[in-house]
């Protein structure tokens, strides 16, 4: 499995997208619609209509097929995404006429759509697993994308990327890896331009090689193509994130590749530990070491600390009742600290962005107040002092879905309890989405949605000054009197506004949003630009809006 994910979080929440079209490919319609805005009122529940808004929404894709989202940029100036469908949205840039999955790269900016695969690899039904800063695509397959020298007729598991055109050189399709063994993606470094891959596969015979099949790292150098094998243990070697600037990843090892004698820690009992690998050379750092495995989980946004989970007991007498506890390593002095300690698990959410408070779920009390009942509840710990403050308290449980970039530090919170038991309406047992600022003085959540809205959280916007979400829920009282799934965008405050950015009687989903651009990428299979979409197919859309 890939580790493409937001480094700062443990867990990826669901961002699906898609975009615009190509001018070639399709006639571009553009509906300007009034989205409605509403003004809710936490204290009380009571809500007013404010003014209405101009939007735009455009439709860029258009065919009789279904078209979503492949894959949206991880990196948060990222302006392009990969987009996959069955039709041909690109007569001419060499089409898709035999019907088969073929996938696109999609200007979030301009709008440009651009066929990344041809007949030959579309018929493999490749998945792209990253959309790069530099508008490449990454791809995965047990195809034979390319055939021919060197292809892959044996049906291994390899790695492709598709070079975007550059002003020295056209586009182009290359395989990245080629062997009887399969070949996994683990993630990209941006910076770098450096794909992380693992394989059981001899890549590069005799520097230094693989000749026992065991799972090492490599890197592949997309601008000169270079492939580089980083670790030679014989055991199982697994990236688990990139390091700001891209020059080193985080591994998982149960190898001894930082000896004692070497000056490291050393892992002689051969369990598995983290350890920080430079790409250039492969020198590795060891940053745990027990008798039990450790998974490194995150790191914050100044690369001072990476987060440890474990059931060791990293510092002794820490944790004797083996639970799952969360630790910080910091990198600078390679000093561990214990963040978590319960006789429950506990795991880490995320980072608050450019802080050093860590989020944290746990089932335990960690914080006086509790109520004991084991509910899963969120707390932020100073990774510097180890201080905890609680964020969460309910009979149901709760999980961070988002945070964002702002200086607020919103973040948007899941509970199946009732946050805000003064306000009517929460208490359900479904999960209801709240809004909650990570900072001293701001831990009164703000209930979004109430009841079974099945919601979705797309992601915040530029500054943080918009969430994009999607449910099922009458935000807007009389837009959504069908039950349908519509998209809305949320100004985070104390009394934050709502405005509906679609109305159809078919589902609309908010894939993902940007959070460089005004941009919200939609999925529908409704006529949200009216005549556009008649067949009911989903198409993908761009909503725009104004980020003040």
């Amino acid at each position: 499995m890939p580790i493409d994910h937001r480094l700062t979080h443990r867990r990826t929440r669901s961002l699906a997208v898609a975009v615009r079209a190509s001018v070639s490919a399709v006639t571009v319609t553009v509906a300007v619609t009034i989205a409605f805005t509403l003004a809710v009122t936490a204290a009380t529940g009571a809500s007013a209509l404010a003014a209405p808004q101009k939007s735009t929404t455009v439709q860029v894709t258009r065919s009789d097929a279904d078209t979503r989202l492949e894959r949206f940029p991880v990196a948060p100036r990222g302006r392009w995404c990969a987009i996959s469908g069955t039709g041909d949205l690109t007569p001419g840039q060499g089409g898709n006429a035999s019907g088969a999955r073929a996938v696109w790269r999609l200007g979030l900016l301009d709008g440009a759509l651009v066929q990344a695969t041809d007949a030959t690899a579309a018929a493999a039904s490749p998945t792209c697993v990253r959309a790069t800063l530099d508008g490449d695509l990454v791809f995965a397959s047990r195809g034979d994308l390319t055939p021919g020298a060197p292809g892959n007729a044996d049906g291994s598991f390899e790695a492709w990327v598709y070079r975007s055109a550059r002003a020295t050189a056209p586009a182009a399709f290359l395989q990245m890896t080629s062997s009887a063994e399969d070949t996994f993606f683990q993630t990209f470094t941006d910076e770098r331009s450096r794909a992380v891959l693992v394989s059981k596969a001899d890549l590069t015979p005799g520097s230094p090689g693989n000749g026992d099949g065991s799972n090492e790292v490599f890197t592949y150098d997309v601008p000169t193509g270079a492939l580089t094998q980083l670790t030679a243990t014989g055991v199982p070697t697994l990236p688990r994130g990139v390091c700001i600037g891209g020059d080193c990843v985080f591994v998982e090892s149960s190898a001894d590749l930082d000896p004692v004698q070497s000056g490291g820690l050393g892992n002689a009992d051969g369990s598995v530990e983290v350890f920080q690998l430079q790409l250039d050379g492969g020198q590795a750092r060891q940053l745990t070491a027990s008798a039990g495995a450790s998974r490194f989980v995150g790191r914050d946004d100044f690369d001072r600390y990476a987060v440890v989970e474990s059931r060791a007991d990293l510092i002794s007498g820490g944790n004797l009742d083996g639970s799952i506890e969360v630790y910080v390593v910091d990198l600078r002095d390679g000093n561990v600290r214990q963040l978590t300690r319960s006789d429950a698990d506990s795991h880490f959410e995320a980072f608050a962005p450019r802080s050093r408070l860590a989020v944290v779920v746990s089932g335990a009390d960690l914080a006086p107040g509790g109520d004991g009942d084991g509910s899963q509840e969120l707390y932020v710990v100073d990774a510097s002092t180890g201080s905890v403050g609680r964020l969460t308290r309910s009979a149901g449980d709760s999980a961070l879905v988002e945070i964002g970039d702002d200086p607020q530090r919103w973040a948007v919170i899941s509970c199946t309890g009732d946050l805000r038991p003064d306000v009517a309406g929460g208490g359900t047992g479904t999960p209801d989405l709240y809004l909650l600022r990570l900072t001293p003085r701001g831990r009164k959540a703000v209930r979004i949605t109430a009841g079974d809205a099945a919601p979705h959280v797309a992601g915040f916007g530029p500054r943080s000054l918009r969430l994009a979400i999607d449910t099922t829920a009458d935000l807007v009282p009389g837009g959504n009197a069908d039950g349908s799934r519509e998209a809305y965008l949320v100004t985070p405050r104390a009394k934050p506004i709502v405005r509906q950015v679609s109305s159809s009687p078919a589902d609309t989903r908010a894939a993902a949003a940007s959070r460089a651009f005004p941009v919200v990428v939609l999925e529908s299979r409704g006529d949200l630009v009216p005549g556009s979409n008649t067949d009911g197919s989903t198409e993908v859309f761009l909503h725009r809006y104004r980020a003040k």
